[in-house]
């Protein structure tokens, strides 16, 4: 709150200063809010699922993946409390995991810190996941191959 109250004050003390009936005396310092990170859910989806991982499902029934996930709040995930953020992380991985049938997708790991999980996917899951809203990106988990 400091650093912002000497931005604004830094920001109002080197503004110009115009006519009542134009544009406003102060132009605000506070940085373009547009530039952070996402929070909302994306429009397009077409790419969420990495050519790696369709290429492998062409060949196995099913692939090990990593599934990197959107946060659902308007607040930025990095400014929740650890506890916050657990429950955020976890409701998220719920609303993904609660689309998928226990054959499309094996759960193997569920970050409680981080918006992402792994486990096997089928091509019927991987289409799932390509249409969900909290999805951010599916990859081949390359350590589970080598298991």
């Amino acid at each position: 709150m400091k650093k912002l109250l000497i931005w604004l004050a830094l920001g109002a003390g080197v503004a110009s200063i115009t006519s009542c009936n134009s544009e406003p005396a102060i132009s605000s310092p506070l940085p373009d809010r547009s530039n952070f990170p996402m929070l909302e859910t994306p429009q397009n989806h077409s790419n969420v699922i990495d050519e790696a991982v369709i290429s492998a499902l062409k060949q196995q029934r099913e692939v090990p993946v990593i599934i990197e996930l959107h946060p659902i709040l308007s607040v930025a995930p990095e400014t929740l409390s650890d506890e916050a953020r657990a429950k955020q992380v976890k409701m998220v991985q719920d609303l993904v995991l609660n689309t998928l049938a226990q054959d499309e997708f094996r759960l193997k790991y569920r970050s409680e810190i981080m918006f992402m999980m792994a486990g096997w996917i089928t091509m019927q899951g991987a289409v799932k996941l390509r249409q969900n809203q909290y999805t951010a990106r599916v990859s081949l988990d390359g350590v589970s191959r080598l298991q």
